[in-house]
């Protein structure tokens, strides 16, 4: 089940999202990004959408993550009025039609809470909107205890913070059993760990 979550409670309940803002009386950038342990640059060894899904389902289940939060880091809603009003596209077609059905539209702007079962048929699409929209670009994910951060990347490559040591060390044992290399390296994650 998706659960919606307002952007103000989000902010409050959920402290390591990455934030960002503009401040045009000033013409400044201003961003926030979380304490953390480590960092790690991953990719699929085959780079298709069906097999980096199944590669972040395969990790979340290592690391026993029950929910995600979703979030972006800029306050402006999950769809552009642009992307809504594409239809030149199939599978954003059908994205849209998702979160559409989900009541994530053009004017919410809040985070998003996904139990596991739900993970694969959301991820799908969150992922096409990450490939298909250059404005959906600064959206993250954690799970429920704040213990790892991530971010999907439109080329596929996945972002992992760890964000204390104790993560770190759960990831260092989980990813090795996931078929994910490290994307700067181009080695498989246990060579390089």
């Amino acid at each position: 089940m998706l659960k919606k979550i307002t952007r103000d409670i989000c902010l409050i309940k959920y402290r390591t999202f990455p934030l960002s803002a503009f401040d045009d009386k000033v013409d400044k950038d201003y961003h926030y990004f979380p304490a953390n342990f480590s960092f790690y640059w991953l990719k699929s060894n085959e780079n298709t959408k069906k097999n980096i899904i199944k590669e972040c389902l395969n990790l979340f289940e290592k690391l026993n993550i029950e929910k995600l939060i979703f979030f972006g880091e800029f306050n402006k809603p999950w769809i552009s009025k642009f992307t809504a009003s594409r239809t030149d596209y199939k599978q954003l077609t059908k994205a849209l039609d998702y979160f559409k059905s989900s009541k994530i539209g053009k004017n919410f702007n809040g985070g998003v809470k996904v139990e596991k079962k739900y993970f694969s048929e959301f991820l799908r699409h969150f992922y096409i909107l990450t490939r298909c929209d250059s404005g959906f670009f600064d959206f993250n994910f954690t799970d429920e205890k704040e213990d790892f951060m991530f971010y999907l990347h439109y080329s596929g490559e996945l972002r992992v913070f760890c964000l204390n040591e104790k993560s770190n060390t759960i990831f260092l044992k989980s990813v090795v059993d996931t078929n994910f290399i490290d994307a700067n390296f181009n080695y498989k994650c246990d060579k390089i760990y």
